[in-house]
C-alpha cells in the first residue's frame, strides 16, 4: 500500500513492482535478488517476476492525512494517477471522522469513476465519530455502489470520539464499529485503515477483512551502519523480516519454541511443501512423530527452522526442494540475516522456554543471537540447548517435547543453559 503524492522513481518501483523502473542496474548485486532476478536481458519479467507481480496487490491513496495533503486537484487527476502507478484499488478522499463531508466526496468520486473506463477498484471509506455513525456512512456508501468500502479513522485516542465509546481503549473502539458493520454486512469487501498491528491479526482474520495497513512499523529499524549501501540493506533486511515473520502469519504463539536446522534428508517432490514436512531427517521425524501423537500441538510448541538456503523459517513456510548445506563458519551478511529474523520475530511473542539443538555450525549462531536478545529484553525465555552426538540430541529433543522437568525445576544435567 502507497499513496499517490510519491516521487516518479517511486511511482515506476510500484508499477514495475518486482522490478524497478530501471533505477537500480539489472546486475545490481544487492542481496541475492537483484534485478537480474526478476528481468531478463530484454527487460521481460522473468517466470519469478510474473509470479510475484501476479500475486501482488497494489492499493493507492490519496494522501490526504499527509502533512501536505493530497496534491490533487480533482478526482479526474488523481485517477489518472493511480492509472499510472497501475493501482488495483484507488481510495477516494476521506474527511477524518466526518462522515457528511467523507459521503460528499464519495459522491463525485463515484461520478468521476463511472466517466471513463478506469482498470483499478474504487475504495470508498466510512468515517464517523461513533458506531452507529459509521455503520450509517457504510450504509449511504452501499447505497452509491461502492462494492469496496475501507473503515477509516479508528483509532482516535479516548476523549476524542462521541457515543458510548467516547472513552473506550481505542482497540475496544475498532473492534466495536468493525464489529457492527460485519454483522449487518456480513459478505461484504471490507479494509481497516492503518489498524495493523501483528497483535490484531488474528482479530482481523475472525472478521473476515480483506486487508489491514500500518506505516509505522516501517519506520522503526534502526540502521546500523552509516554507510550507504549498508543502511539500505539493512532497511531493506529488518522490513523484508517483519512482513515475513509477523504480517504473513499473525503473531499468536505457542507455549514453547523449537528451533531445528534443515536437514540433508528431504522429501524430494515438485512445488513448495511446508518446510516441517519437506525436511525428513531425524530431528523432523521426532518432532513429527511427538506431533502425531500430541493433542493440540500446536499450542504447545511453535517451529522455527534455520536453513541453509532459506535462513530463518517458520515450519509452515512453503518451500522447494532443494541442494545446499552450510559449511564453516557464517558470513557476516547470513549472521545479520539470522539476527534480524529472531529479533522481529521474538519482539511480538512470548514463550516459557526455546529450545535449540543440532550442529554447530547451526546451533552455535543461535545462542548467540539468543543470547544478545536476552540481555536486549527482546525475550524473557530461558534458552535451552541441546549438545554432543546425534543419538544424545534426539533423547534430549524427545525429553524436551514430552514435558519433562524444565530448566526452571531443574532440567537434567544432559542440557545446556545459554542463560
Amino acid at each position: 500500500m502507497t499513496h499517490a503524492n510519491v516521487s516518479p522513481n517511486v511511482e515506476d518501483f510500484i508499477r514495475d513492482f518486482p522490478a524497478s523502473g530501471n533505477f537500480y542496474d539489472r546486475n545490481d548485486g544487492f542481496e541475492y535478488d537483484d534485478e537480474s532476478r526478476y528481468l531478463d536481458i530484454s527487460e521481460e519479467l522473468t517466470s519469478i517476476g510474473q509470479e510475484i507481480r501476479n500475486e501482488t496487490i497494489r492499493f493507492v491513496d490519496s494522501g490526504a492525512f499527509l502533512k501536505e495533503g493530497s496534491q490533487f486537484e480533482s478526482y479526474e487527476e488523481l485517477f489518472n494517477r493511480y492509472e499510472a502507478m497501475d493501482a488495483d484499488y484507488g481510495i477516494i478522499i476521506d474527511k477524518l471522522n466526518n462522515s457528511d463531508e467523507t459521503v460528499s466526496e464519495a459522491i463525485d468520486a463515484m461520478n468521476t469513476y463511472e466517466d471513463y473506463n478506469y482498470n483499478f477498484n474504487l475504495v470508498g471509506v466510512a468515517q464517523g465519530t461513533d458506531v452507529d455513525e459509521y455503520l450509517d456512512c457504510f450504509d449511504q456508501l452501499q447505497d452509491l455502489g461502492y462494492d469496496h468500502v475501507a473503515v477509516g479513522g479508528l483509532l482516535k485516542k479516548a476523549g476524542e470520539r462521541s457515543g458510548a465509546f467516547a472513552h473506550v481503549d481505542s482497540d475496544e473502539y475498532m473492534e466495536a464499529v468493525l464489529r457492527r458493520i460485519r454483522e449487518h454486512y456480513e459478505d461484504e469487501w471490507l479494509f481497516a485503515l492503518g489498524c495493523y498491528h501483528p497483535e490484531r491479526h488474528e482479530l482481523f482474520e475472525d472478521l473476515d477483512l480483506f486487508g489491514a495497513d500500518y506505516k509505522g512499523w516501517v519506520y522503526k529499524y534502526k540502521s546500523q551502519y552509516n554507510n550507504r549501501r549498508k543502511a539500505r540493506d539493512w532497511r531493506f533486511r529488518s522490513v523484508r523480516s517483519f512482513i515475513k515473520h509477523n504480517t504473513t502469519t499473525g503473531t499468536n504463539s505457542a507455549e514453547n519454541l523449537l528451533i531445528l536446522p534443515c536437514s540433508n534428508g528431504k522429501i524430494n517432490s515438485p512445488g513448495r511443501l511446508p518446510s516441517e514436512k519437506r525436511y525428513c531427517g531425524q530431528f523432523f521425524q521426532t518432532y513429527d512423530k511427538w506431533r502425531g501423537e500430541t493433542k493440540n500441538p500446536k499450542e504447545q510448541v511453535d517451529l522455527l527452522i534455520y536453513s541453509a538456503k532459506y535462513g530463518l523459517i517458520q515450519g509452515e513456510h512453503l518451500i522447494q526442494d532443494y541442494d545446499s548445506v552450510l559449511s564453516g563458519d557464517l558470513s557476516e551478511e547470513k549472521l545479520e540475516q539470522l539476527g534480524c529474523d529472531l529479533y522481529t520475530y521474538l519482539k511480538y511473542r512470548s514463550y516459557n522456554e526455546i529450545f535449540c539443538c543440532g550442529g554447530e555450525d547451526y546451533r552455535k549462531p543461535i545462542e548467540n543471537v539468543l543470547r544478545t536478545l536476552k540481555s536486549r529484553e527482546i525475550t524473557d525465555a530461558p534458552i535451552v540447548t541441546a549438545e554432543g552426538k546425534i543419538g544424545i540430541q534426539l533423547s534430549k529433543l524427545k525429553e524436551w517435547l514430552n514435558d519433562e522437568p524444565s530448566i526452571q525445576s531443574g532440567r537434567r544435567s544432559t542440557f545446556a543453559s545459554v542463560d
